[in-house]
């Protein structure tokens, strides 16, 4: 006779065919707007070099700090000598991974130039 389950009603010698609805296999999202992009955090930090210092980057510091910027993903910049004052301030700005690259890079170029390795 007929088939006690009825949610899979299949009838042998009719035309009535009922099964169960195909399961889901991707769950529908839900989208959340999104009010304005937040802004990547910038980090600045300054790094005191000596005189001694300056010199042990070599006569091609600038292309040393081109490439180091560029590498490392983050801008270095070199401000002016103040009167009076013995140090140089050398400024890394960008995000905080780039940042740490570059300083790390520069340090580790003065120290091997100090003759000693890490």
């Amino acid at each position: 006779m007929g088939n006690k389950n009825r949610r899979d009603n299949i009838h042998f010698g009719c035309a009535q065919i009922r099964a169960l609805p195909p399961k889901q296999a991707i769950k529908p999202t839900t989208t959340k707007t999104v009010g304005a992009k937040s802004k990547p955090v910038t980090v600045r930090i300054a790094l005191l070099l000596t005189d001694r210092d300056i010199l042990k980057l070599g006569a091609n510091r600038d292309a040393l700090l081109q490439g180091t910027a560029r590498r490392a993903g983050c801008s270095i910049d070199i401000l002016p000598k103040k009167d009076g004052t013995t140090e140089v301030g050398m400024v890394f700005a960008g995000s905080p991974i780039a940042v740490t690259k570059g300083k790390t890079w520069i340090k580790e170029r003065l120290i091997q130039r100090n003759g000693f390795h890490l």
